[in-house]
């Protein structure tokens, strides 16, 4: 498998780049939901016609979009794979245009629509990062509405090693837990494994819960998708990554107090 990308995600499939041989896996770019500058978007859609050009020779091209709010906005019920998109940002609408570029390019493909990713050594901008740092400045701001739903990483990787070995090729799929758990919540998780309480500042706003269907994963991967049922797997999920968390922060604002190294 050759990765293309240096970032947290292409890190994180490092561990695979061993096995499926004729794959390329697009995961460099756009990262933040929050984007929408047009150099930025250029620059990935550039790297995606240039890695669809050279895979013409028989590579299939796996590349990573989004199944967060962004792409769908918020879904009374779960949506499938082939339930019409409704992008609602900037970076919805980039994420769609390549997987339509990545379908129509006559090459051999599978588009992944991930959701919240969580592991070791992500960006500091992408959420339970973000979430960390914020309580341990003192105060965190919380959306009033906002779901999310969380993937550990490490579920994300065996999942894309059980479609290739499988040869899933041309489908879109979604990679998500399938449950969207309230930002409050979560905020509230993460403070206890800190043992950090902060002010919670509200930001008053829609209800922005996306619910997907796991459903098509789950008939490619039994075994993967069985370790998201439950209603417990955000808090395990919680209780894995947030302690080993690799970033410092180190103030007294509010009382609080964090450093982790």
């Amino acid at each position: 498998m050759e990765i293309v990308g240096s970032g947290f995600l292409a890190t994180q499939l490092r561990p695979l780049a061993h096995r499926h041989e004729d794959v390329v896996v697009i995961a460099a770019g756009v990262s933040s939901t929050a984007a929408h500058s047009a150099a930025e978007f250029a620059r990935e859609r550039n790297l995606v016609q240039n890695v669809l050009r050279r895979c013409r020779s028989g590579h299939t091209v796996l590349f990573l979009s989004t199944a967060s709010h962004a792409m769908y906005g918020s879904t009374p019920a779960p949506v499938t794979e082939d339930t019409p998109v409704c992008p609602v940002i900037p970076y919805g609408v980039h994420k769609r245009d390549l997987e339509t570029m990545v379908i129509r390019s006559g090459v051999d493909w599978l588009v992944l629509r991930i959701s919240h990713v969580v592991g070791p050594d992500q960006p500091e901008h992408q959420l339970v990062p973000a979430l960390i740092a914020q309580l341990c400045a003192g105060e965190v701001a919380v959306h009033t509405g906002a779901h999310r739903d969380l993937l550990d990483v490490t579920d994300l990787r065996d999942s894309v090693d059980v479609l290739l070995h499988r040869r899933v090729r041309n489908e879109i799929v979604h990679v998500a837990s399938g449950t969207a758990v309230p930002v409050e919540s979560l905020v509230d998780g993460i403070g206890r494994r800190l043992g950090v309480r902060a002010a919670k500042r509200l930001v008053p706003g829609p209800v922005t819960r996306t619910l997907v269907s796991i459903e098509k994963l789950r008939g490619f991967a039994p075994d993967v998708v069985a370790r998201f049922s439950g209603p417990d797997y955000p808090e395990r999920l919680l209780d894995r990554h947030v302690p080993t968390y690799h970033g410092t922060v180190d103030t007294a604002v509010g009382g609080a107090r964090c450093t982790n190294t």
